[in-house]
């Protein structure tokens, strides 16, 4: 993943967002050097009345809800122990979609912000 990709996506929210009749997008971010990369601020600089960037405090996992499906999906698939090749760590990835596919409302759970702001 590059700069390019993090402009590309932020762009293409900007333009979801204002078919949906959303004036100002905001998003959180990690603080990755991407996220941070002059083509970047340039882009956020260009947009500034459309767009606000909120970066988390370093080492604060906790305040990002996806980490909590990251770390399930890393759980679930290591249960029986290293994967012997890419095929079945694609085949234990694959077990996890559908696994958690039968389950909304516990990855409802993981992914509301707002579990974190009790």
């Amino acid at each position: 993943m590059t700069a390019a990709h993090i402009v590309r996506f932020l762009d293409y929210l900007l333009h979801y967002d204002k078919s949906r009749g959303i004036n100002i997008s905001i998003v959180q971010l990690d603080n990755a050097k991407i996220h941070k990369a002059f083509e970047v601020k340039q882009f956020v600089k260009d947009h500034k009345s459309d767009l606000v960037l909120i970066f988390q405090p370093p080492y604060s996992p906790e305040l990002n809800p996806q980490e909590n499906m990251w770390n399930w999906l890393k759980k679930y698939i290591s249960e029986a122990g290293a994967a012997k090749n890419e095929q079945e760590l694609s085949r234990r990835v694959k077990a996890f979609k559908d696994y958690i596919k039968s389950r909304p409302d516990i990855v409802r759970h993981w992914l509301y912000a707002r579990n974190f702001f009790k």
